[in-house]
């Protein structure tokens, strides 16, 4: 668990960065090409605009796969997870509007902002979060921070097969076991942990736990990707 905690509060700090990052180059008004010069006349014209630090070409576009700051900093300007992490490294609503925590700290439950829709104006629901979080701790993913970012909710064990000490499966893995759940109306999605996790915050502004469309995953895009078949009947769809 403190290694859990040591990893979180490194991926915490890994975001405040990158936002600073991003942050600086704007406020220092200069860049190795002189485009900032540009923005604040553009600026002072009237027009608005902002600066992305991106950093070398991302391995992958695929929140689950990534492992890398630079990655991280990409997928940051076009996916947005449940929660955010501010300039102030503070916690702030993303596609979740609010959340509430249960007296025990077991049960997380998200509110989704109303209106929310993919790039192709289909709507993006709570089951586009379940799916993710089960994929995310899929093995068949083979996600680098699943355990860091979803080994804490209840049913995680199941999900990866139950390993032994040595890490052999004891059991057939069931993402679907994961205790992460959309409600019917799509609004809601509700967590449960195994224990008590005061950083689940954090975890859940985390560019892994960003949503993923399903119907447009493609399952050759890198080794390791999951096929789009459903586990089960109650996976999300």
């Amino acid at each position: 668990m403190k290694m859990r905690k040591i990893a979180a509060a490194a991926m915490a700090g890994a975001l405040a960065v990158s936002l600073a990052a991003c942050g600086s180059s704007a406020s220092t008004g200069t860049t190795a090409t002189g485009e900032a010069a540009g923005s604040a006349e553009a600026t002072e014209a009237g027009e608005t605009g902002f600066t992305v630090q991106l950093g070398p070409n991302p391995e992958t576009l695929d929140p689950a796969l990534n492992a890398s700051i630079d990655g991280g900093n990409t997928l940051l300007t076009i996916e947005e997870p449940l929660l955010i992490i501010d300039e102030n490294n503070e916690v702030q609503p993303g596609q979740a509007e609010s959340y509430t925590v249960s007296e025990d700290g077991l049960t997380w439950t998200f509110t989704l902002r109303d209106g929310l829709k993919w790039s192709d104006g289909s709507d993006l629901t709570a089951a586009d979060f379940e799916y993710s979080f089960k994929r995310l701790a899929s093995p068949d993913t083979a996600a680098p921070y699943a355990e860091t970012v979803v080994g804490m909710i209840d049913g995680y064990q199941d999900a990866i097969g139950n390993p032994d000490a040595d890490g052999n499966m004891t059991t057939d893995p069931d993402w679907d076991a994961l205790n992460v759940h959309a409600s019917e109306d799509g609004k809601t999605l509700t967590i449960q942990l195994s224990y008590p996790c005061s950083y689940f915050d954090k975890l859940a502004a985390f560019v892994a736990t960003a949503p993923c469309s399903r119907p447009r995953l493609k399952p050759t895009a890198m080794p390791g990707a999951p096929s789009l078949t459903p586990s089960s009947a109650t996976a999300p769809t």
